[in-house]
């Protein structure tokens, strides 16, 4: 089974993501030796990383493997051996219970008919309501949607 490896920069930020056959990879520092050779670049710096890991949990039945798979633009944590999606939004901030990003609201408990996304400037979530479009904005305090 082939293995998924991200290249990072030198602020662990990753560039690149490749695939090695399981024969070239049979350890992760096998599979870095590989890919240095390949791409000719003797220094650069390769994680192995597992695509059906997400908010630490497998997708597949597997066992969670460094939080998330790797994407470009994403981040690798070399305190906690994990890789982070890139930051949605200023204010969110890491949740290292499952590797996930946290809004500093909660997501809207009634979601069912409501099209949401995050408003960044006012801290909160809005949506359009699917019936008949109109707006509205999340109240963690009450529960409800407001209109808007």
């Amino acid at each position: 089974m082939p293995k998924y490896f991200a290249k990072l920069d030198e602020n662990n930020i990753v560039t690149k993501l490749d695939l090695v056959a399981e024969g070239s990879a049979a350890s992760e520092a096998k599979g870095e030796a590989f890919l240095r050779t390949l791409y000719n670049e003797s220094t650069s710096v390769w994680k192995q990383y597992d695509k059906y890991t997400t908010k630490n949990t497998s997708t597949n039945g597997g066992t969670p493997f460094r939080g998330n798979g790797a994407i470009v633009g994403g981040e690798w944590d070399e305190a906690n051996q994990v890789f982070w999606d890139s930051q949605p939004y200023p204010s969110w901030t890491k949740d290292t219970s499952n590797y996930s990003w946290k809004s500093p609201v909660d997501f809207p408990s009634e979601a069912d008919g409501y099209s949401i996304v995050w408003n960044e400037p006012d801290q909160r979530w809005d949506s359009i309501k699917f019936s008949d479009d109109s707006e509205w904005y999340w109240n963690p305090n009450t529960s409800t949607w407001i209109a808007r």
